[in-house]
Parts: C-alpha cells; structure tokens; sequence
C-alpha cells in the first residue's frame, strides 16, 4: 500500500515527542512509572534510529527511514532507504525490502521473545556494517496504523495544492480531495499521501507531496499533543510497534523533539536513481555511492573520524558489479545525482513545485 512510506515517518514522530506527555499516561506493561527528570541515555548527543514497517502478506519491508536526531543541534534528518534499492546480502536477495523477510525466517520463533524486533536489529547491523552508521535504536511495525494515529491527533490541517481526483476499485481507491486549506483526518490523508497519477515523475513526485503533508503533521503534532490527547495516540502507536526504546528514553527524546523548529528538520531520499538490470530486466533503486558517502559523514555520523570511501560499503553490497549500467549509477560522481534535500521551514512557506500531467 503506497501509505506505507508516510507511516514510517509518521510514527517515528510520534514515539519520540509521545515522550513529553508520557509520565500522565497508562504505561505499557513491564515498564515502571518513569521520572520526569529522565537524563539522556549516554553521554552521546547525536542519535541514529533505523524504522522498518512491513506488510502482513510477504513480511517486506516497505518502510525503511534512517532518522538521525542531533540533542545539540536540535536538528533532525530523515531519509527514506527506497525498498527496491540494489542490495547484495546473501544468495539471490538483491532488493533490500526482502531483508527483513529473511532474516526474520532464519529466527527460531520458540526461541525468540520478540522475532520482529530481533529480525530488525540484524537489518539495523547490516546496515550498520555497510553503510558506516551507528543505529542505537530499531523500530518495526506493521502499516495499518496510519488513519488511526492522525485521527489521534486531531486530524493534519495543510494546504492541498491542487486536485486530487483518481478511482481504482482493485486497489480500494476512491480519491476525491480539492484544493485549498483544511484539515485531513485519517481518510483523506491517506488518500493525499497514496495519490500519484497525476504527478509526471510518478512515485518522485507522490514522495514530494508526502514531504509537505510530513512538514504539516509535524507542526498538527506538536499543536495538538497534551494529556487530553496522549491515551488514543498511545494505544494507536503500540498496537502497531514494537521498539528498542525504552519509555524512559522515549520521555527524554520526547521532550527533545517538541523543541524542534521545522527549519532544523531535513527529510530527504538516499541518494540514488532508478535502474532496470541488464540481466534480469527487474527494476531497482541504485544508491550513488559518492553522494551517499557525504550524507552519511555530514548527518549521521556519531564517530571521531570520518565516513570515507575507503571504510564505506567496502564489499559494495549495494553495487551489482556484473550489470555495467547500474555500476556506473553507483560510481558516478556525487552531482550527478539528483537527489535532494528538503528544509521543513522552506516547504512551509515555499511548498515544493511538483510537475503535473496536463
């Protein structure tokens, strides 16, 4: 389902900033009542989080978001991992969604107290030995919460740009949204962040409408998060999520993040492009290894040394060397990219230009 990506986003949000309301509300069992003078949880003051949500029928990961929050910049960055993105991991799994799938299969289920979040951290080390980033906290989920948590919230109010008219009864799809301003409940926001026939570049341009509805839930969110709110948000998140962090560190982030500006929020997509495989003809998300490099060393990097070519993807895992078009795409130098980054504030009061089919 094309919500899936939003979802992602959306509730990482939300489990960090329920932190700042979290003393006055029902804790989860197992957990004891946390102090509202939590400290930080160690002495670091950038922390990475790796958010995985999957499907109910194949277990793909459809949702990947590495979310970097810097405590002394008051600055957070989120970038979406595409889920067709080329991935050498092992026998014939190239596209990185089918990861979670096998290694959540490989965990013995009478074993494993939580085979979800077990399944994620391994996704979180692979990452973590490839791309050069420390992940402290995995987080999964599935995907049906979406409604449900802007319902929680009182709805997102935001301007839509433009009509969105569009009906495929296969998918359950009834579009019928109208230019202007107002506030989108859990129904019409789904069906402004899974609109795309109208866009020119396709799912490029759905993620740059889903960039101004993030821009709007931030700002819904942080207007509309209290004590009167935290209960329905709360059962909406945890029925769906399953997490490494603890509630204490979620009422320390929590505070954090109800802190931030939108100018100090960047969201953005992993540096790449499109390829179809010579050899097989199926379609992947190619990463561009020199723009991912700088990335990676400028917004999430926790080490004292830097992220260079010689340390990063050093089996190039996300390089599929026997197809000669989709290597020079993992080669090809940074500015040939066309990836970029996206400032909350300046979506705010510029929106973004999205080209339209005629």
């Amino acid at each position: 389902m094309k919500k899936r990506i939003i979802a992602g986003m959306l509730t990482v949000l939300v489990l960090l900033s329920l932190g700042a309301c979290s003393k006055d509300k029902e804790k989860p069992s197992g957990e004891d009542q946390a102090d509202e003078n939590v400290t930080a949880p160690s002495n670091e003051t950038k922390y990475n989080f790796l958010v995985l949500g999957h499907d109910r029928a194949a277990n793909l990961a459809d949702v990947i978001l590495l979310v970097s929050f810097d405590t002394a910049e008051d600055s957070l960055t989120l970038m979406q991992i595409p889920r067709d993105t080329f991935l050498d991991y092992g026998g014939n799994h190239y596209k990185i969604n089918s990861m979670y799938s096998s290694t959540y299969n490989q965990t013995d289920a009478e074993e494993s107290d939580n085979r979800d979040l077990e399944a994620a951290r391994a996704f979180a080390t692979t990452l973590e030995e490839t791309l050069c980033v420390k992940i402290h906290y995995a987080t999964v989920m599935d995907l049906d919460g979406f409604g449900a948590i802007v319902d929680a919230i009182g709805g997102v109010d935001m301007y839509v740009p433009y009509d969105m008219v569009y009906r495929d009864t296969e998918q359950g799809l009834n579009i019928n949204l109208r230019e202007g301003q107002q506030t989108l409940d859990g129904a019409k926001a789904e069906q402004f962040v899974r609109y795309r026939s109208g866009y020119v570049q396709g799912d490029v341009g759905r993620g740059d409408a889903q960039k101004l509805f993030m821009t709007a839930f931030i700002q819904s969110l942080k207007s509309n998060l209290s004590v009167g709110t935290i209960g329905e948000i709360v059962r909406s998140v945890y029925e769906h999520v399953d997490t490494e962090l603890s509630i204490s560190d979620m009422i320390y982030f929590g505070k954090e993040v109800l802190d931030l500006n939108l100018s100090n929020v960047n969201l953005m997509t992993l540096p790449g492009e499109a390829k179809t495989s010579q050899n097989s003809g199926a379609s992947y998300y190619v990463m561009n290894r020199e723009a991912a490099i700088g990335v990676i060393d400028q917004y999430y990097n926790i080490y004292d040394f830097a992220v260079t070519d010689d340390i990063f993807d050093r089996n190039l895992d996300f390089c599929n060397t026997t197809d000669p078009e989709m290597e020079a795409a993992y080669q090809a130098p940074a500015e040939e990219c066309t990836s970029q980054m996206y400032n909350g504030q300046d979506i705010t009061d510029h929106s973004i230009d999205i080209d339209l089919l005629q």
